[in-house]
């Protein structure tokens, strides 16, 4: 069976008293996105997650082409990335971080690895994006760190990676 991966977000908010937003309307954020199995616009073809808790100020350095989190265990050999998310535990003490890593970091989302995705504890972020080429995985732009903002406790967090293989 060919993977497909569907991701929807729906975000309502009513106002809470005229003035908010138009005469008391509400705001809205829907968005539908489908990933077919295959390499092309719109399709997928990998997938990897991992919930994984990280020693005080500790750093987990996550290869896009190498990793092994992947259902049958084998390297995850990202060309593309199509969607990125990351829930911080909400129990954490303290923030995650993300970052391209210092060495090979992955810079198609964040520009250099003094960029950080602040991540609080109980928060989701997710990135999805079905177009060709747009965040291109390669030998030198592969690795994403995730860092334990914490100095005095664990942290966990749950990584989602969906990509192409070409």
């Amino acid at each position: 069976m060919s993977q497909i991966s569907t991701f929807r977000i729906l975000a309502n908010v009513a106002a809470a008293a005229s003035g908010d937003f138009d005469s008391g309307g509400t705001a809205s954020l829907h968005t539908d996105v489908r990933l077919a199995g295959g390499t092309g616009a719109d399709q997928a073809d990998r997938v990897a997650f991992d919930q994984s808790t990280l020693a005080t100020s500790a750093t987990d350095n996550i290869d896009l082409q190498t990793a092994t989190f992947t259902p049958g265990g084998a390297a995850l050999g990202l060309v593309e990335l199509r969607a990125f998310a990351i829930k911080a535990d909400s129990n954490n003490e303290d923030n995650i971080e993300v970052s391209p890593a210092a060495s090979n970091g992955f810079t198609s989302i964040l520009a250099d690895a003094s960029d950080k995705l602040i991540v609080a504890p109980g928060t989701t972020v997710v990135l999805v994006c079905p177009k060709d080429g747009k965040y291109a995985v390669s030998g030198t732009n592969k690795v994403i760190s995730v860092t334990n903002a914490s100095s005095s406790a664990t942290a966990t967090y749950s990584l989602l990676l969906v990509g192409t293989s070409a």
